[in-house]
Order: structure tokens, then C-alpha cells, then sequence
């Protein structure tokens, strides 16, 4: 792959990682904030939305623990967005961004039991890795 490509690759990824976050799990948050609880389902479909009792976060530090993580959670991929945007200019500072978010998105991961995850950020880690020089 050329690392030209590569970067495109990274950057679409991330675009993807981060706009998909913030669509998939920012409703049920919202929905959190302003009732109080949970939910389980959207129109009587179930959904990965019980933050409280289908993650750990949720089982040690309950509600308040589920939003407060869940929050931070948005942030990373809204920050995942911002990298989209840098490595699509091939900038530095996107790749250096991706590199410093791709531990806290795989420790997401494992306090929300997210595996979609686990397989992507190892190839965006791979993809920044081969195009690296041609970033400026």
C-alpha cells in the first residue's frame, strides 16, 4: 500500500470511528441526561443503550459513572473527527492525534465491551505507522 493511501485510508477511518460513535452512542446518552435512566431499546428494538447494567462502568460506578465515562467517550470521538479532518490534509498533527487517541478509544472499548473497537484501532494505528513520512 502506498503511504499516500495509507493516510487516506487512516483518515476515513477515523472519520467513520468518530462519526459513528458520536451517531450510535450519543442518542442514548442524551437520553440518560434528560431522564434519569437507561434504555434498553429505541422503538421497542433493543440497542446497546443500558449503559448501567451490560458494561463494567456501569456495574462498579453505576449511572453517574456510565455518563461521566460515556461523555469523555463522545469527546474522544469527536477529537477522532478532528483527526479525520487533519490526516485528510495530511497534516502531523492528525496523525500525532490518532496515535495519542487510540489507547484511550481501546480502554473505551473494554469499559463499555465495545469489540467492533478492538479491530479497528490496531489497522488505524497500522495505516498512520506506514504513511508516517508523508505527513507534514
Amino acid at each position: 500500500m502506498k503511504p499516500e493511501s495509507a493516510i487516506r485510508a487512516a483518515s476515513w477511518l477515523s472519520y467513520i470511528v468518530g462519526f459513528g460513535t458520536l451517531l450510535s452512542i450519543g442518542p442514548g446518552l442524551a437520553y440518560n441526561l434528560y431522564f434519569g435512566s437507561s434504555v434498553g431499546s429505541l422503538f421497542g428494538r433493543p440497542t446497546y443503550g443500558d449503559f448501567i447494567g451490560s458494561n463494567p462502568i456501569g456495574q462498579l460506578w453505576g449511572f453517574s459513572g456510565a455518563l461521566v465515562f460515556g461523555i469523555t467517550f463522545l469527546v474522544a470521538a469527536g477529537a477522532e473527527v478532528v483527526t479525520g479532518h487533519w490526516l485528510r490534509k495530511s497534516l502531523k498533527k492528525g496523525g500525532v492525534l490518532g496515535a495519542i487517541l487510540a489507547p484511550s478509544i481501546v480502554a473505551f472499548a473494554i469499559l463499555f465491551v465495545l469489540p467492533g473497537w478492538f479491530l479497528v484501532t490496531p489497522v488505524l494505528v497500522a495505516l498512520l505507522l506506514i504513511g508516517w513520512k508523508t505527513l507534514r
